[in-house]
Formats: structure tokens, C-alpha cells, sequence
């Protein structure tokens, strides 16, 4: 009789919250979603997009801004896939997305 062993969770990434533009769009396409960021970690963001809904499993590109003056003036460039995609009283959705790579521009 054999015995199974459960190897303990991985540890999730330390979230924070922070509120700041994000564009999200299906890659490839040409139309981008703006949005929001609820949150952000080393691996995701959790954000609420205007008016895109896209099924869990996605493979999405984003551009975080990283500042509140011009809105070309710094950003992140990121690709990941959706992972959750919350539906509810919200107006719009909320999104939780992987970040497989990452590029600051």
C-alpha cells in the first residue's frame, strides 16, 4: 500500500495594492481595453477593464503606467493569459492576469 505524499503550496506572490492605468488587449489584436489595477505582485495584476470581456485562458498583452503625468512617459510591457475573470454587479469585469514576461519601455 502506497502512501501519498502532498508537497506543501507554493507560497503566492506578496500583493500591493496599487491603483494605476492599464491597457489589456487578446494577443495578438489590435483593439486595447483600458482599465484599472486593483492590485499588482511579481507575477499578476488583478484589474477592472472597460468594456472587454475575455475567457479565462487568454493570452493577453498589457501596458501598466507607471505615472501620473504624460501617459506615454513610463510604462511596463507585459504578456501573461487571463487566469480568472470575475463577473458580477461591477459594471465591468475584473481580471486576474499572469505576468510571464515583462519589459519597461
Amino acid at each position: 500500500m502506497s502512501t501519498l505524499v502532498r508537497e506543501p503550496p507554493t507560497p503566492r506572490a506578496e500583493r500591493y495594492p496599487l491603483v494605476m492605468p492599464i491597457r489589456l488587449r487578446a494577443a495578438p489584436a489590435d483593439q486595447w481595453a483600458p482599465g484599472r489595477t486593483e492590485n499588482v505582485s511579481l507575477t499578476g495584476v488583478l484589474a477592472e477593464l472597460d468594456g472587454l470581456s475575455l475567457p479565462s485562458g487568454t493570452p493577453v498583452e498589457m501596458v501598466l503606467g507607471l505615472s501620473d503625468e504624460e501617459p506615454g512617459d513610463r510604462h511596463v510591457i507585459c504578456v501573461g493569459h487571463i487566469v480568472r475573470v470575475e463577473h458580477g454587479a461591477r459594471r465591468s469585469p475584473r481580471v486576474a492576469v499572469t505576468i510571464e514576461r515583462y519589459r519597461q519601455a
